[in-house]
């Protein structure tokens, strides 16, 4: 089997571990305990984190906050005034996916595999730091991540949080098993691998099928064997990794609860500000909310765009992005396209590299 075939089976695999399907009851919107209605389900073994040093574990809440950076020149997109009402889904009750919660010891280096001829890096679109796709990395980016060191951060080390088009098989891994041809990118992005390549094996305690971001901010669903009771999946996993940069890509699982969106993702943002890492937001691929959730057209990724705006932090549109590709990057799963597909998946990792290359110089 090819590194493409076994990329595309899978993603297949995954195909009911990111959102409800449509035919599902939204999850409870309760902003402090979305899903508190849920059976927890029992934890994995623990398996030892990364070896270092790790500081005592954080004490602020999932509302911890930073100063806001207010861009007075930038445009930012209108929310609508008036919440749609969204089409009422069937009674029939939504399955969760329990969240990874299993953390890989990343090795000492990695040295990228041949790139495959089927997802060869030619056949990606051109990027560029100024076409809107990627940001433009400013001395202020830059400052908070070299900052990081100061709060016991790794600058070699940065993390993901989101949902299924997050996970390692998806996503980080592809780089380990040589599915995303990584020894095929220019000179300049194969060292940025090798800088951060403790960070491509390593397991994310807050990415997994299901998640949302209301999940992100609820102790319930972090892992307690590390981090306690009281830390939420992403105080959790900023503070076991060591992460100097966090991209949050998350929003595909929140198609019910589209409403709430805004008021889970800003504590995400204030609270990586507020210890000194550095966090990248990312658009999503889907318009799930839209779909099958009823809310306005481009409502979640809007969202996204002008929290980074207001906080003056990187922002990867993924969304535009993979407008150039086939069915935008998604597998065809019918009128719910959600899964990334293979070519979804290259760029996805490609983008990432470019930012974690303009950061780090």
């Amino acid at each position: 089997m090819t590194p493409f075939q076994r990329g595309a089976t899978l993603a297949l695999l995954l195909l009911t571990a990111c959102a409800a399907p449509a035919s599902s009851t939204p999850l409870p919107t309760s902003p402090t305990s979305p899903v508190t209605s849920q059976t927890l389900p029992p934890a994995a073994p623990t398996v030892a984190p990364p070896t270092v040093t790790l500081p005592p574990p954080p004490t602020e809440t999932a509302t911890a906050t930073a100063t806001r950076i207010d861009t007075p020149t930038a445009t930012a997109s209108p929310v609508p005034s008036a919440t749609p009402t969204p089409n009422p889904p069937p009674t029939s009750a939504a399955p969760v996916a329990t969240p990874l919660r299993a953390v890989a010891t990343a090795p000492a280096g990695l040295t990228p595999t041949a790139a495959s001829p089927a997802t060869a890096v030619a056949t990606l679109p051109p990027v560029s730091l100024t076409n809107g796709v990627l940001p433009a990395i400013s001395a202020r980016h830059k400052a908070i991540y070299q900052g990081s060191v100061a709060q016991g951060k790794d600058l070699r080390m940065f993390t993901i949080v989101g949902d299924c088009n997050s996970q390692p098989a998806v996503y980080l891994r592809r780089v380990v098993t040589g599915e995303f041809p990584a020894a095929g990118l220019p000179a300049s992005l194969r060292a940025t691998v090798d800088y951060f390549s403790q960070s491509f094996p390593r397991v994310s305690l807050a990415a997994g099928g299901g998640f949302t971001a209301a999940a992100m901010n609820d102790p319930v669903w972090a892992d307690g064997a590390l981090c306690g009771t009281t830390q939420t999946p992403f105080q959790c996993e900023v503070w076991v990794s060591r992460a100097s940069v966090v991209f949050i890509q998350i929003g595909t699982g929140d198609q019910y609860q589209w409403q709430t969106f805004e008021s889970h993702l800003r504590p995400l943002i204030e609270h990586a500000l507020s210890k000194s890492v550095l966090p990248v937001l990312v658009t999503k691929a889907d318009d799930l909310e839209t779909r099958s959730g009823g809310a306005p057209p481009d409502f979640i990724n809007s969202v996204v765009r002008r929290l980074a705006r207001e906080y003056d932090v990187p922002l990867i549109d993924f969304w535009q992005a993979t407008r150039s590709l086939p069915n935008n990057g998604l597998l065809d799963e019918g009128d719910l396209d959600f899964h990334l597909s293979p070519a979804g998946m290259d760029l996805h990792l490609r983008l990432t590299i470019e930012v974690l290359d303009a950061i780090r110089r």
